[in-house]
């Protein structure tokens, strides 16, 4: 040492100790003349005492210039004679000079450079200050400086959310608004309300909603028969997942992956503990691991070999590690090529469970065919229904005096174009059904801006001042659809009321047909007829063009393969069309999207690419960087994490930003353009699982350099026979077994309050606050709805902590074995959580194609490439191999897994003859209108262009009624009271909604709903 806590680069070897004493080792023969002499302060020497203790009793720095023994930080059975004040430069732990014993000890004040007692501090580190006897660290001082401004920013922020909460009227609001709630049907007996009542029950209309849109009992045992009852509850908390059509075949496929997962991670762990119990002592193996941090009482410096370098190993311990190496050699191996047969196996089963879970259920999907070619002028329905009839029947080789019939055509409007007017409509047609059915008075149906211009349609229609005397319902009603239908006609371009038949003559910037039609089938006999013989793969790539001129040049190419040259004329004479089977169902169409070009699909995944990335950027500069930096400074020389206000700080922010982050990346994902949500999905869950791998590794590395700023002995080398070495990688993995648990379960359980509550408490308080001129009941449904089933969030999971897991192959360390258990404890428990979440806490959203669970399962080629390169990192330690081994067998390991994957498993190739083969007669039998009852959505109410215009149009004769449109808690709600009025005038509707209210019986129905 020179004095500094900096070892010198030089080595020094030393002489063997006598057999059988206790002692230092004696610097001769091979030591430099300058380096020779036993005085000689700071320089580290090595004894054959197994502690510190027996080797003191000798005194071997007493007659030194330097009198204080100190142990160096890493090994116990090397020591230096040090000054007091130079103690805490060789061992920072070990700062207080102990006169009586000649040996520098602990001082208990964290932080403190020199010790006059073990409880007072004459002198702190650099990053430290003195206070008061004791060192703070100077990160910390500055938050602490500011701690009472932060604690009454905390008070003023929980007094201004007790009021917001507690005293809706604490500002005043416009009072132009009065509410009136009629006490009786006929509208008389009309009582003024104060404003702030009409927060109170827009809010409690909003949490009721909240309460529909979760997973509901709309099955009975999880077959196909509706549920009868008019008020569908909850699913029990043990309902079986896996054989459950709630929101699409994705979630079976989410279960049966984390079983999955478990059941691997057992499987790796059993494998490894007979290779660790067959290749190698677990007792010889344990002198060679660190307990804590330090090197184990069990590792006897005699296990030094003094006749050459200074940190060697003597030939039973290097045994020892090449026994170690050459098992993980095999067993490593051995979990790679297991795994990746699994894996391939699982993949393969997975398609089978789809296929027969999909033919088990009525969807829509067995109703529908996706037909592309058509020109951006082909959006009359009824036309298009003909034309699609007529080459249908063509292609299937029908008579024409056995035409195929349809049940209706959705076309795929150009809904892009119409910007955010779209879903403004479609909520108010939602509105005006909620009125409509009763769910709650007009009243809490408009703003101020749309009850003065329904005011004055009902002025100018019956000369009635509503403003003084009120509206009835029927009133508002009729103003309400003639308002909303002649908004419809604006924004569509639709002719008005008694201009044109059914869809009118196209005026300029009428709508476009943006080349896909769904042709909708009356029985699922037709459409498997259909899809056995003129489909192809499902929907193609998401990458193929819908440019007209692109399908027309595939259609050409198509018939001149197969060999079925038609005549120019009858191509012409039938029409050219490609045809799709499907494998979404209608809620996994992103129909919205339509219409954007490519450029503009293009722009805008480049800007959400950037987006994000710009977000994670400025997280990791303004937020993680500091926090690793403050946390370096504290643990370079107390050897524990901080835990002072900075750490507290970080912590909230860290996590905060990752949720923006998220956040982000939802709102983004959107701005791409795909035209299904399962691309969305995969999007999000490789964005979403490179961004917490990413933070795995940036945590594993802090963990790392953390162990180098503690070591206080320098590594010559990462050698098999460097006693430094194999300590430094047992405190590594010591780190990174700290690192995943408990923080990997602590952070699912936290993940409710962050993902559910703080959401329903933004939106909650924001619209507390809310100015009662601007909201209405569909605001606050909307603002108030639970965030939506996300499996593609949830698997991140399921890849994050087995690449943390797996960190330790490269290691030698004897942890391994636990933690692929506990990897396996924390599926399980995952597991449980998401079982509960889903049912208790999530909002309906639908998966409803295999696509993500295969995103999934081909990046688990990650996970097995880092196993793969785990064992060529033992071949390079053990056997010589090239140090370009490990990240070729890493790239190798990732790419057979993909291709394995893809040629052996093909998961997004389907057969549909084997579906047509293996449908059951009852389930062909199945009528487009049976399996609406089981779904409640369709292909007609999902296309919200679709459901403006059959609210303006008659479009009877193409075989669409006036659309409601589908909203998931809407359409479930409105059944529900379906059903109630169809069992009778006397039944009482399920979760009721006032509308007609007696004086002082308001605050009876404030309460939340469980």
């Amino acid at each position: 040492y020179k004095g500094t806590g900096e070892m010198a680069s030089e080595s020094y070897p030393m002489s063997a100790p006598v057999a059988g004493t206790c002692a230092p080792y004696k610097g001769t023969g091979g030591l430099r003349k300058e380096d020779a002499e036993a005085e000689k302060c700071d320089v580290p020497r090595f004894s054959d005492c197994t502690t510190m203790d027996v080797l003191a009793e000798s005194h071997p720095c007493l007659n030194s210039s330097c009198p204080f023994l100190v142990a160096t930080q890493t090994l116990k059975c090397a020591y230096a004679c040090t000054s007091a004040e130079t103690c805490s430069a060789a061992n920072p732990h070990l700062a207080f000079p102990n006169g009586a014993t000649g040996r520098c000890e602990a001082c208990d004040v964290p932080g403190c450079a020199l010790c006059s007692v073990p409880l007072q501090c004459l002198r702190c580190f650099d990053s430290f200050e003195l206070h008061d006897d004791r060192c703070v660290f100077g990160r910390d001082e500055h938050f602490e400086r500011s701690k009472q401004a932060v604690e009454f920013l905390l008070v003023v922020a929980v007094v201004s959310i007790f009021f917001i909460l507690r005293r809706p009227y604490w500002r005043k609001l416009r009072r132009d608004r009065s509410v009136t709630i009629p006490c009786r049907e006929d509208g008389s007996g009309d009582k003024p309300r104060a404003i702030h009542m009409y927060h109170y029950e827009v809010l409690r209309l909003a949490r009721v909603h909240h309460h529909w849109c979760k997973v509901r009992n709309w099955y009975v045992d999880g077959k196909d028969r509706v549920n009868a009852d008019p008020e569908p509850g909850l699913l029990g908390l043990c309902t079986n997942l896996h054989h459950s059509l709630i929101v699409g075949i994705g979630m079976p496929l989410y279960y049966n992956f984390m079983v999955f997962t478990t059941g691997l991670l057992l499987l790796f762990s059993l494998v490894h503990f007979v290779f660790s119990s067959a290749w190698l002592d677990s007792a010889a193996l344990s002198r060679l691991n660190p307990i804590g941090g330090y090197a184990n009482d069990d590792m006897h410096c005699d296990n030094l070999n003094t006749t050459s370098k200074r940190d060697k190993l003597d030939q039973t311990a290097v045994e020892v590690l090449q026994a170690l190496g050459r098992g993980n050699l095999a067993d490593y191996t051995c979990l790679y090529f297991m795994g990746l047969a699994l894996l391939v196996a699982f993949a393969r089963w997975q398609k089978a469970f789809a296929r027969r879970f999909w033919l088990q259920f009525r969807a829509m999907r067995w109703h529908a065919v996706a037909l592309r070619g058509f020109d951006a002028d082909q959006t009359d329905e009824v036309a298009l229904k003909k034309a699609v009839e007529k080459f249908l029947s063509w292609k299937l080789g029908r008579s024409p005096e056995n035409p195929l019939e349809l049940a209706y055509v959705s076309i795929c409007y150009d809904a892009h174009r119409l910007g955010d007017k779209l879903p403004r409509l479609i909520d108010r047609l939602v509105t005006l059904e909620d009125v409509r059915q009763g769910a709650y008075g007009h009243t809490f149906a408009d703003t101020a801006e749309e009850a003065n211009e329904i005011a004055d349609l009902i002025h100018r229609a019956t000369g009635k001042d509503v403003r003084r005397v009120g509206a009835t319902r029927d009133e508002w009603l009729a103003a309400a659809r003639q308002k909303f239908e002649q908004e419809v006609r604006d924004l569509l371009d639709l002719p008005a009321e008694g201009e044109g038949a059914v869809c009118g003559e196209r005026t300029s910037g009428a709508l476009q047909n943006c080349n896909e039609v769904f042709a909708v089938f009356k029985k699922v006999e037709d459409c498997v007829e259909v899809m056995k013989q003129c489909t192809r793969q499902p929907e193609a790539s998401f990458m193929t063009s819908l440019d007209v001129k692109g399908i027309k040049r595939r259609l050409k190419r198509s018939f001149g393969s197969s060999g079925a040259l038609l005549e120019h004329e009858e191509r012409e004479e039938h029409g050219e069309y490609e045809v799709f089977s499907m494998i979404h169902e209608p809620v996994g169409v992103c129909w919205h999207h339509y219409g954007l070009s490519d450029r503009e699909r293009i722009r805008g995944f480049a800007c959400a690419v950037f987006s994000v990335s710009l977000c994670l950027l400025a997280i990791y500069v303004f937020v993680v960087y500091p926090s690793i930096t403050y946390s370096l400074q504290y643990r370079a020389v107390v050897d524990a994490s901080p835990g002072g206000m900075g750490s507290k700080v970080f912590g909230v922010l860290i996590g905060t930003s990752n949720w923006l982050v998220c956040v982000c990346i939802a709102c983004r994902v959107t701005t791409a353009g795909f035209l299904r949500t399962d691309r969305e999905e995969v999007v999000i869950y490789v964005c979403f699982t490179f961004m917490c791998v990413f933070n795995t590794l940036v945590n594993v590395g802090v963990a790392i350099k953390t162990v180098f700023a503690n070591e206080r002995i320098w590594i010559e080398e990462s050698s098999m026979d460097n006693v430094r070495a194999i300590d430094w990688e047992g405190r590594v993995s010591q780190e990174i077994f700290s690192m995943f648990f408990p923080g990997s379960f602590v952070g699912c359980l936290l993940w409710p309050l962050q993902g559910f509550m703080w959401p329903f408490l933004e939106g909650f308080l924001n619209l507390r606050i809310k100015k009662a001129d601007n909201l209405t009941a569909r605001i606050a449904e909307r603002r108030l709805e639970a965030l939506p089933i996300g499996l593609a969030w949830d698997y991140q999971g399921s890849l994050t902590c087995p690449v943390l897991g797996f960190l330790l192959v490269f290691l030698a360390s004897s942890m391994v074995q636990e933690m692929l258990v506990l990897l396996a404890a924390w599926s399980a428990f995952f597991y449980c959580l998401q079982h509960f979440n889903h049912l208790r806490m999530a909002k309906i959203a639908y998966c409803t194609s295999n696509r993500l669970d295969t995103a999934v399962l081909c990046s688990w080629g990650l996970v097995l490439g880092e196993v793969a390169a785990g064992a060529a990192t033992w071949g390079v330690r053990v056997c010589g191999w090239h140090w370009s081994a490990i990240p070729a067998a890493f790239l190798v390991g990732c790419s057979l897994v993909q291709l394995c994957i893809s040629r052996l498993a093909r998961p997004l190739e389907w057969s549909w003859s084997e579906f047509a083969d293996e449908m059951s007669l009852e389930m062909r039998t199945v009528t487009l209108e049976e399996t609406r009852k089981a779904t409640l959505y369709d292909w007609a109410n999902c296309n919200p262009v679709l459901v403006l215009k059959s609210q303006v149009l008659d479009l009877s004769s193409a075989g669409i009624p006036p659309q409601l449109p589908f909203c998931v808690g809407k359409a479930h709600a409105w059944e529900a009271r379906r059903r109630c009025h169809a069992q009778g005038t006397d039944a009482k509707a399920p979760e009721p909604q006032q509308v007609w209210y007696e004086p002082g019986t308001l605050y009876n129905n404030m309460g939340l709903i469980d």
